[in-house]
Formats: C-alpha cells, sequence, structure tokens
C-alpha cells in the first residue's frame, strides 16, 4: 500500500487488516474494493471538512461505489437512500415533487445535498430539497453520507447530515450499460435504464481529462388494477377504514337528486347506464339502485349500481429521467481546473382520479369562480323524461346532480422539472497554502401541464346544464372543443448562484509533539431566487386546478468559515470549526462544532462531536405565496370537533350555531389557507455524537455512535389529523356564529424537537478454502427519542415508532415517522469472477395512526423485511453481467390507516412493485 506524506506529515491506513481497505468501513459505511486502497491513505476532500487528511480522519461518514449500486439491485437514487438505515426517505413521490433524502427522519429541507462538493439548485416549488431524480446517475464513482450536524462547515440545511455525489476522476474509454427491473406479477411498473460514458486523456500523463455521460431511465405506471390486493374491502377494513375504493363518481355518469335549493343532495344515486353494464375497470358495482332507463322503474338493487373504482388510481407514477453530465479537467502550470456541466429532466406523468365535475377535494377555487362544484340540472333539462320525473316526483327534487368521470388511462397533469448546473473550480498553491475556489451557476425549472383527461372545469359544467354535452354518452369527442390537453397550469424556478474560496495549509510553529496543525479558512458569496406562478389557466382545470398565485423571492448570504485540525499527541486530535452566515432577510448567525479522535491503539478508536447548527426558512416558506383568502383544502375529510362526534352525529348537549348538522358534522373537505409566512425565525439545533471503532479480531469492524439532535423554533406544517384529532383550536378560524369558516395551516415555528438514537456497523472478511472470500455487513440505526411539542411549555409527544405530528412538508401532506429500528444486513461473496450479495432491509414495527375521529382500530403496522438477491459475472472480455432479483420473498408494503397515502400503505417504507427480476450488462470499449 502506498505510503504518502502531506506537508511533512505522514498517513497510513487505521487499520490494515489482509491488504483490504477497511478505512472507510470505519465511518460506519461499507467496504470499498482494494482498488480505491491507496487513496484511503492519501490525503483527499473529505465530505465534513475543508482540511485534506486521510479518509481514516473523517468523521462517521459511510461511502457507496457506484459499482456497488448495480450488485446490490438498485436501479435508482431512490433505492440508494431508502437502502440507508439513517434514511427515512419517501419512495419518488406520486406528488411530483420528486426522490428526496431524509437524514434521521428531520425532513428533507434539513439534509444537505451536494455533487462534487457544490450546491444545486433546490426544486422548484418547495426551494427546500433538491430532487434526486436529476442527478446523473451513470457519471457517479461513489457517495458520501455524513450523519453528522455540519452547518458550521456547509451553513443551512446541513442538520441533518450531508449526502455528497461524486463523479467520476479520470475516465477513459467508452461504457455502455443497460438495466431492465421487471415484475413478476401481471402488469405494468417495469423499470429499465441505459447510459453512455466516453471519456478521453489521462491526468497524470497528458495533464487532462474530459469524460461525458448520458444516461436515460424511463418508469412505467403501476396501477391499482395491477395491485388491487392492496385496496381491496379487506385491506381497508384490516386496519379499520371503511373501503374508500368507489367513489359516486362513473361513467357514464351517476345522477343524484338535489331539494328545492339546489345545493343538499337527497335519496340516492342513480345510473341509467347500469342496464348495459358497468365500464370497467373505470366504473364497477356497489351496493346500491338500479334505475331502468327504459321504463323510468327505481328499484332495489342487491347486486350493483356503477360507480368510479379505486383500482382507477395509480399506485406508481409513470416517468422519464434524462441526464446528461460532461467534465473537463486540466493541469495548467501548477493549477487543476475543472469545468462541469450537469442537465437532469424527471418527467412525471401523474395519472390520478379521472376528471370529475364533482372535485371540491381539489378545487376551492371553483367556488371562487362562481363555477358549481357539482352540476345542478335545471328540472326542464334536455335528458330522459322519465328521469326527470324522478327528480321532481314528490317534489323531491327541482334540481340533480351529475357525478361524471372521463375514463382515461393517460397522465391529467404532465410535470417536468429541469435542473442544469454550470461549475469552474480552481485548485493550486502559494507558498504554503492550498486554495480551491469555484464559481457556481445552478437553475431548476418545474412546468406542470394539462395532459389527457384535462378539461375546463367551466365549461364542462355549462354544458351538462344546457344540454349540450350528455354524461350518459360514452362519445369523448363531445368534449374535444373543452380539452386542455398541453395547457400551462404551473411554471416555477429556482436558482442557485456563488463563489466560493477555502485557503488552507499547517501552521508552521504550532506543533505539541504530535504533528503540526492545520487551518482552513473560507468564504462564499451567495445569491438564491425562487418563482412559482400556478396560472389563471388552472382556476378551471379538472381536475387539479388551483387557485393562480404568484410568488416570487430572493436573498443574498455572505459567510465566512474555518477550520482548525490540532494533533495534541500522538493518540488525541482536536479539531474545531465555526461559520457566521448573514441572510439579506433573516439576519445572522454563529455555528461553532468541536470534535475529537481519540486512537487508543491501531485497533482500537474512539470520537465524538459537538455543534451548533441552524436552517434558515426557505424562500418558499418565507417568501412564498402568502395566502390572503383559503386557497386549498384539507387532505382528508374531517368533521368539526367542537360541535360533532367522531360518527358525524352532535354532541350530546351541543347546540350548533346555526343548527345545520349537514354543515358541520357531515364528514367534508374543510378549506385551508396553506403558504409562506413572514414572521418565520430560523431553526436553531444543537448536535452531539460519541463513537467508538474497533477491530476485536483480524478482518473485522465495529463501530458504534450515540447521536442526539435538538432543535427549537423548527420550521413545518401541523398535520391536519391532528389538528382535528386533538381539536387544536389555534388553527380554526370562525364567523361571528361559531361556524368553522377555514383552517389556518400555514407554516410556522413548532416550538422544539428533538431525536436521538445509536447507528452501529459490523462486518467481518474470512475465505473459506477453495470457496472464496465472504463478508457479512451490518448497518443499523436504533431510535430512542424522536419528539416535538405543539406549542411552548406544552408536553413533548412522541413520533417514535409511531406517527408524529407534523407533515412531511413541503414534500407531502403524510405525516412523518421515525422507526424504533432499521437495519441492512447484507454478505457478499467472491470467487473470481463471480460474485454474489444478498441483502436484507428490515423496518420494525410501529404504531398505526388510528386516528379516532376515522376509526377505533387500534392497529400496529407489522415489520417489513425486504430481501434482493444478485449475482456477477466478470469472465467476458470487456463485458461484466448482473443479473438478480429484488424482493424475493414479493412482500408487499404494510398496511396503514394513516391519511395521506395513496392507499392503506405506507408507500415510503416498500414499493407495491412486488418481486422483479433485474439485469445489468456493460460493456466497456
Amino acid at each position: 500500500m502506498k505510503k504518502v506524506t502531506y506537508k511533512g506529515r505522514a498517513t497510513a491506513p487505521l487499520f490494515q487488516l489482509s491488504g483490504v481497505a477497511f478505512a472507510i468501513a470505519v465511518f460506519g459505511g461499507a467496504v470499498i474494493g482494494q482498488a480505491q486502497a491507496a487513496e484511503n491513505v492519501e490525503t483527499v476532500e473529505v465530505t465534513g471538512s475543508l482540511i485534506k487528511r486521510a479518509l481514516k480522519d473523517a468523521l462517521p461518514i459511510t461511502v457507496m461505489k457506484a459499482e456497488e449500486f448495480k450488485e446490490r439491485g438498485y436501479t435508482s437514487l431512490a433505492d440508494v437512500m431508502l437502502a440507508l438505515p439513517q434514511s427515512l426517505s419517501l419512495a419518488p413521490s406520486n406528488a411530483g415533487a420528486g426522490v428526496n433524502m431524509n437524514l434521521r427522519g428531520l425532513g428533507a429541507q434539513r439534509t444537505l445535498v451536494l455533487l462534487d462538493g457544490q450546491r444545486l439548485a433546490n426544486e422548484s416549488t418547495s426551494a427546500g430539497f433538491v430532487n434526486l431524480s436529476v442527478i446523473p446517475f451513470s457519471a457517479l464513482e461513489r457517495v458520501e453520507v455524513l450523519t453528522d450536524g455540519a452547518s458550521s462547515l456547509y451553513g443551512s440545511d446541513a442538520i441533518g447530515g450531508v449526502v455528497n455525489f461524486i463523479t467520476k476522476k479520470n475516465f477513459q474509454g467508452a461504457e455502455i450499460s443497460a438495466t431492465s427491473n421487471m415484475p413478476t406479477r401481471a402488469g405494468g411498473g417495469k423499470d429499465s435504464r441505459v447510459s453512455l460514458t466516453v471519456g478521453k486523456g489521462d491526468l497524470a500523463k497528458d495533464g487532462w481529462n474530459w469524460f461525458a455521460t448520458g444516461d436515460i431511465r424511463k418508469q412505467e405506471r403501476l396501477a391499482f388494477t395491477d395491485r388491487p390486493d392492496l385496496v381491496t374491502p379487506q385491506a381497508y377494513s384490516k386496519v379499520g377504514l371503511p373501503y374508500a375504493g368507489y367513489s359516486e363518481y362513473a361513467y357514464p355518469a351517476t345522477v343524484q337528486p338535489l331539494k328545492a335549493d339546489g345545493k343538499t343532495t337527497t335519496g340516492t344515486l342513480y345510473n341509467p347506464a347500469y342496464a348495459s353494464g358497468c365500464v370497467d375497470p373505470y366504473s364497477v358495482a356497489d351496493a346500491a339502485t338500479k334505475f331502468t332507463q327504459s321504463t323510468g322503474a327505481i328499484t332495489a338493487n342487491t347486486k350493483a349500481q356503477c360507480r368510479l373504482s379505486g383500482l382507477y388510481d395509480t399506485a406508481i407514477y409513470g416517468r422519464e429521467d434524462v441526464s446528461f453530465y460532461t467534465k473537463g479537467t486540466f493541469k495548467l502550470d501548477g493549477h487543476t481546473v475543472t469545468v462541469d456541466y450537469m442537465r437532469g429532466q424527471s418527467t412525471l406523468d401523474s395519472v390520478k382520479a379521472p376528471a370529475s365535475t364533482k372535485t371540491s377535494s381539489s378545487q376551492p377555487d371553483i367556488l371562487a369562480a362562481n363555477v358549481p362544484r357539482s352540476v345542478v340540472l335545471a328540472a326542464n333539462s334536455p335528458y330522459p323524461q322519465a328521469l326527470k320525473d324522478q327528480f321532481t316526483a314528490n317534489s323531491l327534487a327541482q334540481f340533480a346532480q351529475v357525478n361524471y368521470s372521463l375514463p382515461m388511462d393517460f397522465a391529467n397533469t404532465k410535470d417536468t422539472q429541469l435542473n442544469q448546473r454550470v461549475t469552474v473550480v480552481d485548485k493550486g498553491n502559494f507558498g504554503e497554502w492550498d486554495y480551491k475556489g469555484s464559481l457556481v451557476y445552478g437553475l431548476a425549472n418545474r412546468s406542470i401541464k394539462g395532459g389527457q383527461g384535462s378539461v375546463d372545469g367551466k365549461a364542462l359544467n355549462a354544458g351538462f346544464v344546457s344540454g349540450a354535452f350528455n354524461p350518459f354518452s360514452t362519445d369523448l369527442s363531445q368534449f374535444n372543443s373543452i380539452s386542455m390537453v398541453g395547457t400551462p397550469i404551473r411554471e416555477a424556478r429556482t436558482s442557485h448562484q456563488s463563489a466560493n474560496g477555502v485557503i488552507n495549509r499547517e501552521l508552521p510553529g504550532v506543533d505539541l509533539g504530535a504533528g503540526p496543525a492545520g487551518l482552513a479558512l473560507g468564504t462564499s458569496l451567495t445569491r438564491e431566487t425562487f418563482e412559482d406562478h400556478k396560472l389563471a389557466s388552472a382556476l378551471t382545470l379538472i381536475p387539479g386546478g388551483a387557485v393562480p398565485t404568484d410568488a416570487s423571492a430572493s436573498r443574498n448570504i455572505t459567510s465566512v468559515f474555518g477550520e482548525l485540525d490540532l494533533p495534541v499527541t500522538k493518540k488525541l486530535t482536536l479539531n474545531g470549526a465555526a461559520r457566521y452566515d448573514r441572510y439579506s432577510d433573516v439576519g445572522g448567525t454563529f455555528n461553532p462544532k468541536a470534535s475529537f479522535k481519540f486512537t487508543e491503539s491501531k485497533n482500537l478508536m474512539f470520537r465524538g462531536s459537538a455543534s451548533k447548527g441552524f436552517r434558515a426558512p426557505t424562500l418558499n416558506e418565507y417568501g412564498g405565496y402568502i395566502p390572503t383568502v383559503p386557497n386549498t383544502t384539507t387532505a382528508d375529510k374531517y368533521t368539526d370537533p367542537t360541535y360533532c362526534n367522531a360518527s358525524g352525529g352532535v354532541k350530546t348537549g351541543v347546540t350548533l350555531p346555526a343548527g345545520q348538522t349537514s354543515t358541520y358534522c357531515t364528514l367534508q373537505s374543510l378549506p385551508v389557507k396553506s403558504g409562506a409566512n413572514t414572521t418565520l425565525k430560523p431553526e436553531t439545533s444543537q448536535t452531539f455524537s460519541l463513537g467508538v471503532v474497533g477491530s476485536p479480531v483480524e478482518n473485522s469492524l465495529l463501530s458504534a455512535d450515540i447521536w442526539r439532535v435538538t432543535m427549537a423554533n423548527m420550521i413545518g406544517q401541523m398535520n391536519q389529523a391532528i389538528i382535528f384529532r386533538d381539536n387544536l383550536s389555534r388553527y380554526y378560524v370562525r364567523d361571528a356564529t361559531g361556524a368553522l369558516l377555514y383552517i389556518d395551516n400555514r407554516f410556522e415555528n413548532v416550538a422544539a424537537a428533538r431525536s436521538s438514537g445509536v447507528d452501529l456497523h459490523a462486518q467481518y472478511s474470512f475465505k473459506v478454502s477453495d470457496w472464496g472470500t465472504f463478508t457479512p455487513v451490518y448497518d443499523a440505526t436504533i431510535v430512542n427519542m424522536h419528539e416535538a411539542q405543539k406549542a411552548s411549555g406544552e408536553a413533548w409527544i412522541s413520533g417514535m415508532g409511531q406517527f408524529g405530528l407534523l407533515t412531511n412538508a413541503p414534500v407531502s401532506n403524510t405525516p412523518n415517522m421515525a422507526y424504533n429500528y432499521r437495519h441492512n444486513l447484507r454478505v457478499n461473496w467472491v470467487l473470481g469472477n463471480w460474485s454474489t450479495t444478498l441483502s436484507n432491509t428490515y423496518t420494525s414495527s410501529f404504531q398505526d395512526f388510528n386516528d379516532p375521529t376515522k376509526t377505533a382500530a387500534t392497529n400496529r403496522i407489522a415489520p417489513y423485511s425486504l430481501f434482493n438477491m444478485s449475482v456477477a459475472y466478470r469472465g467476458f472480455k470487456n463485458t461484466d453481467v448482473i443479473v438478480g432479483v429484488n424482493n424475493l420473498t414479493d412482500t408487499m408494503p404494510p398496511a396503514s390507516n394513516a391519511s395521506g397515502f395513496a392507499g392503506p400503505f405506507v408507500s415510503s417504507v416498500g414499493s407495491p412493485l412486488g418481486r422483479s427480476l433485474i439485469a445489468t450488462v456493460t460493456h466497456r470499449f
């Protein structure tokens, strides 16, 4: 192994065990191959430090080589992040925000994502995190995950940790790679990827290198018709929920009488099309009544009427990710200059419930536009006379409500995110100082357009009322004139621009006998911008309409920071770092960090750190759209808990202010005011860690790191289910009579939150005669505290092993959660050109949400265990072949009664894809 000297100080691996490089694994990560052994003993840039050092000197950091992704069956960065025990990331979001990284369950906006140590522009609508789908998968050499707070070095949004994607450095030749991920169950969900990488020039010999790579990934839509067991009545009943698989909508339409006020429904839903059969899979049989159009008779029918099926919805959205990355590196007169360009585009086809004329849950704007939430037919409308006779019979109704859905299997919105970045980096030295300067410009755009099935809701309603459109006809061409396919409905963009400089050197004369001290100083100037425009065309769009809004904000950030590395003795090294940031909108903040490393012997080391951190509110949270009126509705249906009981009736002894039960107690989607808040304060945090690393026997490695994070002024949105379940009246806005007008659910500073636990790592490598080398590796996280306060001074409410108080905003409306225990256990086997990996990811059981206003159940979500296996062969000339099976036991995600999920299951724990066969072929030219 190569031994090098950096500025007069020799470095060597912490554990030199049979020539296998274990230095990375010391920090809780995976074993890396011998090809990288030399790098482990050279001084390099390490995530979480400004001072060049041996990797052995880093804080707890997990390193995964890109080569391992294929061997473990990972087809996207979402798979990589979900496999980390410390990550509570969500799977690819059906809301369109994309794949995020969420360390410690503290929120995606508190995990900093870097590409080659530099920031990217954040996802455009949230302005709070990077969508990993836009990062070029084929350009990566490795990923470094620092699970220690790093605000003192990196600034805002590094409270939970840092994920640094490192690209290839000196690629030469050409390589093409293709991957197919094919589910074994029938239906959609196939995932495929192809990439091409070319490079030329040897940086060491020629003084330059250039490479470029292109990557295309396509994920087919997986409909619930392909996984019906996930949304059956039995699945809902198992977790104590009423079956939500049917709605009053249908194709062709169902109708319902209205009272003389033209608003209040009465009687039952009638479906004239039932006589000719429900149109499967769009409409299915549901126990109700039957209307016979030929005779006008309405009779009881024990079989069914037609209603929209929940199977129409989507388990996994179809998407396409296309990325391009190129980098040129040149050595010029003692300087190393690198110029790179990244372009990542992710397009999501969001097939939701089809267009309906009664979409109150997603269209509060319809009221503002004076468009009825439902179609109201006057008694003289041109519909079958027998039908109209039933509406007016016995003076039950003068109007009718038509519940209609368009039977489209395509996207009703097409959501495209484009993230681009250009960086110029210059490294070199002058005198005793090393320096690194960089210029970064990043731009992220998000465009949402109407897709198939999108129509103008106002024109649709008017056509039904006038009779221009016939809701009982299956001729969809009648709606061509009101199509909104391809119509822009939302445009958003963020940008990141920065100039950064760092210098470092050994301090002359500062040597306590164990080696010279190291000093690094840095500064950066940053500008961030944010724009989000919901266009006027979105007002009457169905489905998915929204109130037109305009939001724009910007800020400038000036930062100075430094780090001091001080070897006190041969065994003890102290490290200190500090950073001051001045934000043009929220003021200044100072954050220090101190850490130590104590090497008792070549087989035993102790380490620890303490730091302060902060997170400034994102431009979306602080300077985004500030609503003056309710601009959305609750994500689920709730009753007013002040007056009503869980079953929807009036509480005993309570008199309703306006005397109308339906206004207060009927399950309904309530108006919500949601958006930015200019009174937000920056979050502050304290992070502590203490760990031990040892090698009790040859070729073994053990580590344990205790950690604790405490946050004050935490920015978030209270979970809506918590607001109603616990009757948090401060969120209610009522009129003079006491009627609940809307919920004020804007971003706010929650009092505090805290979390603690321990990270564990163990591995052991051994040979078995002629059977090759086996290496079992175990990574786990145990969480013993994860809790928050509803308000300052109130009791701490646990979110450990159960759903928490806050939502996963800005990613989704689902409640956050922290598992008691997660692990990734794998066994690697290598024999000549053959290698095999068998891995298991496990998530412990946790308490379900069990909202008493929705269910009497006390469900506990079962543990989730997933096995993957792959076999690689590298004996072909210039060609590697890897085949495997993901989810060997074909295990579906665990069931849950928490609101906010597509079905009664937890998509952030497991995928509804099920067992799939994976094959990857890589050929080098």
